[in-house]
This record gives C-alpha cells, sequence and structure tokens, in this order.
C-alpha cells in the first residue's frame, strides 16, 4: 500500500518537475531570442552574396559614388578610418577624395576599384585595419 503511494507521489513530483522545468526553458529560450538565432545563423549560411555586399554602409556608399563625377589628385581609400576624416580640411587641400567605407575589408576595396579609376587620381592612398 505504502509502496503504490510512494510510486504515485514520485510520479506527481516528476511530472511537476518537468512542467517546471519546460516553463523555465521556454523562458530562457524567449528571453534570450534564441528563435532569431537560429533564424539568422540559418540565413547567414545560405545567403552567396560576399562578405562585403552584406554591408549596408558599403551599399549606401557605392549608389552613391555611381552619381559622382568629380575628379581629384589623391583618392584616399579604405575603412571607417579613413572615411571618417574631413581630408580636404585636415591637409589643406581641395583636390582630394575620400572613398573610405566603414568596415569595408580587402575584397570590398577590390571591388569599388572602378569607382576610383573614374576619379583619375594621381596617387591613392590605401589604409584599414586588415
Amino acid at each position: 500500500m505504502f509502496d503504490r503511494i510512494k510510486v504515485k507521489a514520485g510520479k506527481r513530483f516528476l511530472i511537476v518537475s518537468n512542467i517546471i522545468l519546460l516553463f523555465i526553458l521556454v523562458f530562457i529560450i524567449i528571453r534570450e531570442d534564441y528563435p532569431l538565432r537560429v533564424y539568422k545563423r540559418f540565413y547567414n549560411q545560405f545567403d552567396m552574396r560576399k562578405e562585403y555586399q552584406k554591408n549596408c554602409e558599403y551599399t549606401k556608399e557605392i549608389d552613391l559614388y555611381k552619381q559622382y563625377n568629380k575628379k581629384g589628385n589623391i583618392v584616399m581609400l579604405g575603412n571607417s578610418i579613413t572615411y571618417g576624416v574631413n581630408w580636404n580640411e585636415l591637409l589643406n587641400r581641395n583636390d582630394i577624395i575620400n572613398r573610405g567605407i566603414g568596415s569595408d575589408t580587402t575584397e570590398g576595396f577590390l571591388s569599388r576599384m572602378e569607382y576610383i579609376y573614374k576619379a583619375e587620381p594621381k596617387i591613392c592612398f590605401i589604409m584599414g585595419e586588415e
């Protein structure tokens, strides 16, 4: 008789503890945003674009470069270090063209060389962290 009561109590305890653990697990999954993390991981895995093309700054700046017609003796090519500087003011010159893009990489530099050639520079400085 007591064995049956112990077995029933043990089963109830397991059921209740499993339900509590399930609620805790669901809370953690929602709080830590795991569904979105999993989605992003799978999306990035099957995204065939190159890494520099995923950079929103890159695409925005390239759209602007397509409209620019200015020629300059000096072109500054690089990432955010280059982009964040007003080179004309810093070097007291009016013939410098800034072609820096934040978070850009060497592959991104190479893919936008046509916009560098379009400016017909005499000198091109390349700066970056990578």
